[in-house]
């Protein structure tokens, strides 16, 4: 999702395939496990939108030193719908729930920019043709 919007910062519209569900969707799935043990495959803590990120609890930290990245990721959380403190405090934290919200708000974001989402595309392979990806 980070780097369908660093694409629509120019100006290109992303294609995405997701091998999951919409988050929405998932978080159903994730429900259904936790309560009954029934796995999805393809929809589950590890696969869907927003990743396994969004199901991690929201820890927020970072070994690189590289603090204009970091503001980086957290300005775009925030700008999605995470509190303006996680901008400030040491240790910034967002639940699951708030993680979730931002999913959402990211996908709306790209699709009102022109992008497009297919959901329950798991790649597999890539048709090269003259050096490039043509399929």
């Amino acid at each position: 999702m980070f780097a369908a919007l660093e694409l629509i910062n120019y100006g290109i519209k992303p294609l995405i395939f997701e091998r999951g569900k919409r988050i929405e969707e998932r978080s159903i799935d994730v429900q259904r496990f936790i309560r009954e043990r029934i796995l999805d495959p393809e929809s589950n803590i590890q696969f869907g939108e927003g990743g396994a990120g969004s199901y991690s609890d929201g820890k927020l930290f970072s070994r690189v030193n590289n603090s204009k990245y970091v503001r980086r990721v957290l300005d775009t959380f925030i700008k999605f719908g995470a509190p303006e403190e996680i901008g400030y405090i040491s240790k910034p934290h967002l639940g699951t729930d708030v993680l979730c919200r931002i999913v959402g708000n990211i996908r709306r974001f790209i699709l009102a920019q022109g992008g497009e989402i297919y959901y329950g595309s798991k790649m597999t392979d890539m048709c090269i043709s003259d050096g490039k990806v043509s399929g």
